[in-house]
This record gives structure tokens, sequence and C-alpha cells, in this order.
């Protein structure tokens, strides 16, 4: 596209997604129908900005052709289609946001038990719509980050995964000194099992298995002078080199227990912008990235933005050397620690969506209901639950 002040025109790329196969696309019999959209910039040097950000984004000048990736969402089709929506009533979706809807904040939050009834528990104010089974269309991107946790709880051949997330969440293994972890691989039924040591109380995940990963679970137990209640930025790290490795299922979810009394399960909308703010994290040095020559310059040139992007937010958020960090092993209020979570989730925009799995502080059985998680108007707001 060599002039950016005219319309866009070239090519667009259709995604497969969970809910229509793309040689389904024009299929009437189908009963689907385009219920939201997203789509981000990408040139030839690979930089996910629109032309118009060279200013703020220096590596775009190396760019010389551009596509505008369009992903289509599917759902059921309405029995009426709101004239003035051009999604067919529903709303469109975006990479790496961790908003949502439903109301309330903190701790207390409010769950709407009926998402689509009109009025307050509408999101965001849009016309909802229910499909035949009374689920609401309201937001595809965030449903389809729920399903990716649903499909592999529901399951059948996941019950004694299930089984370990009861398990590892129970007092004995959280009171322990040392981390435990379990893992579901694709096309393998045996779930491996594994615990730190003495000398090493966290748990080392295969980052380069067999087969990919379905799912991992560990726990941050009683170690030291205290536990984080969130995903730590080694947890993160781990899951970015698995990725980059290769090895997660399109509906990969990772689940957290800790001894704090909170638990979170994770979903990845974005692997690539999830991936980039840890690449550096995953090499010694720059050198390590040099070796194909193809790819040599442009893997320098993506680990030193991710250093760029990475390390300012690890000084603010989790580095135990700063006296002023915000993340911390010894705090004692998780509500306040996801706060800050969500407000390094917004700044990093790494790609990946957080929800609450029934914390045992608000008296619930873990990983029973799942909840999305955002901030909204610098509070905690928890979604209806996705199951």
């Amino acid at each position: 596209m060599a002039d950016t002040s005219q319309p866009f025109t070239g090519h667009v790329k259709l995604i497969d997604n969970d809910f229509l196969a793309i040689d389904d696309l024009f299929s009437k019999t189908s009963g689907l129908c385009v219920t939201g959209s997203s789509g981000e910039w990408e040139c030839n040097y690979r930089e996910n900005h629109s032309p118009q950000d060279k200013e703020d984004y220096p590596n775009l000048l190396l760019c010389t052709s551009w596509t505008y990736w369009v992903s289509l969402e599917y759902g059921p089709c309405p029995e009426t289609i709101d004239a003035g929506d051009s999604t067919g009533g529903g709303t469109s979706i975006g990479d790496g946001d961790t908003g949502g809807g439903g109301t309330g904040s903190g701790g207390a939050s409010t769950v709407p038990t009926k998402p689509c009834d009109g009025g307050t528990n509408n999101i965001e104010g849009k016309n909802n719509i229910e499909d035949d089974n009374g689920d609401c269309l309201e937001d595809l991107g965030k449903r389809k980050e729920c399903k990716k946790i649903t499909d592999f709880i529901n399951a059948s051949e996941n019950q004694a995964f299930k089984n370990k997330l009861t398990e590892l969440s129970g007092q004995p293994n959280l009171n322990l000194d040392k981390e435990k972890s379990v893992s579901s691989f694709e096309n393998e039924t045996a779930l491996d099992e594994r615990i730190g040591t003495a000398d090493n109380p966290s748990v080392a995940i295969q980052s380069n298995p067999t087969n990919k990963y379905k799912a991992f679970v560990h726990t941050h137990p009683n170690i030291g002078d205290g536990t984080l209640s969130v995903f730590s930025p080694t947890d993160l790290t781990e899951i970015a080199r698995i990725i980059n490795n290769g090895k997660i299922t399109n509906g990969f979810v990772a689940f957290l227990t800790t001894k704090k009394g909170t638990q979170y399960a994770l979903t990845i909308n974005n692997p690539t912008k999830f991936v980039d703010l840890f690449y550096s994290q995953l090499f010694d040095n720059v050198s390590d990235v040099m070796g194909d020559p193809v790819q040599a310059l442009q893997n320098k040139d993506r680990f030193y933005a991710s250093q760029e992007a990475y390390q300012p937010l690890f000084k603010e958020y989790f580095d135990p050397k700063n006296p002023n960090v915000k993340i911390k092993n010894t705090d004692t209020e998780p509500e306040d620690v996801l706060k800050e979570f969500l407000n390094f989730m917004d700044e990093a925009d790494a790609g990946f969506t957080l929800f609450d799995a029934s914390s045992t502080q608000f008296g619930e059985s873990s990983f029973t209901s799942f909840r999305k998680i955002r901030l909204k108007n610098g509070e905690i707001e928890r979604d209806y639950t996705c199951n």
C-alpha cells in the first residue's frame, strides 16, 4: 500500500476460529453469522502497527509493503439484526484487550446471572442478543477465551487433570516449601507431574516436549518469606518459551493456585504479542538469536525491542531490588496485588487474558467457575461466569 492516505486496498487473510472453518464461510446451511471481527496492520518487517505510526515506531521506516489482517468471528444468527450494526448484532473485538463487561469492583464483584437481560447488565450498553441456548453473544472475543477454558474443563478426557486442580489447591500441597506442577499434553493420556527440590523449590516444566501442551497447573506454596498471589514474570517467560517452541495448542490454558487463596487461569489471545514481550528473556544474550542468517537481523531487532519493552515493566512491577516495586511476595492483600497485575497487563499489551478461577478467598471451591478479570475505571471488575 504505497499511499497510506488513501482507503485500504490489498489482501485480506481469513483465520480459522472455534466457530466456523474458512471452508464453510459461504455455507448457507451452517446457520452461523458473522458476529464479530478484529484486525491489525502488519508490514513485511513484521511490525504490527499502522503506517501512520512511523514517528513512534522507527522500524516502520524499513517496511516496504503493508497487509491488514482481518479475523472474523462466527456465532448463531440472531432472529433479527439491528440494521445499524454491520457485524450482525455482535460487537467488534481486538487483540490484547483485557476488557470485558459486567459490573462491580474489587472483591465485591457483582456477577450478572443473565447478561443479556437488557438494562444494566448489557455489556457496555450494547443491544445484546441471546442464542438458542440462552448464551449471550455480546462479546465474541471474550467468549472465545472463555471457551478455551470450558472446552478443556468439560472434556471427559481431562477429568484426571481436573482432579489434580483440586488436589494441588489443598492445604497439604500449598503448605509445602516447594512448588508442584501437572501438565497435560496433546495425544497423551498420562499427566506429567513434577515437584521442586530443597535446593531449587521452583518447579521446572518441559520447555520443548514431544507433544503440545493442552494445559498445565502449578502452585505458589509457602516458600521462604512469602509467595506471589499472581503469575510471576518467570511463569510468563516460561509460557513464552513453550509458545516460541511451537508447543501449545490453540486452546492452551495455564492454571495457578496459591497459598494466599487465589486461583487463576490464563489464556493466550495473541501468541506473537506474548512472545514479543518476553523474547529477550528466552536467551542469554543477543548472539543466541543470530544463528539463522536469513532471520538474524529480524531476530536481533526483536530481541532489542523486547528488552526495551520488558525491562522497565519488570523494574516497575516485579524487581525485588526496586524499593518501590508494585508486586511483592510479601504482600498480604491479594486484591491489591491483582490490581497491580492488571495494570501490568494493560501496560504490556501482551496478548493474554486472565480469569479468576473461583478464588477460595471468596469462599468458593477452587476451579469450579471462571470469570474474566479486567480494570474498569481503575477498579477490578469480574465478569459473569464463563461456565
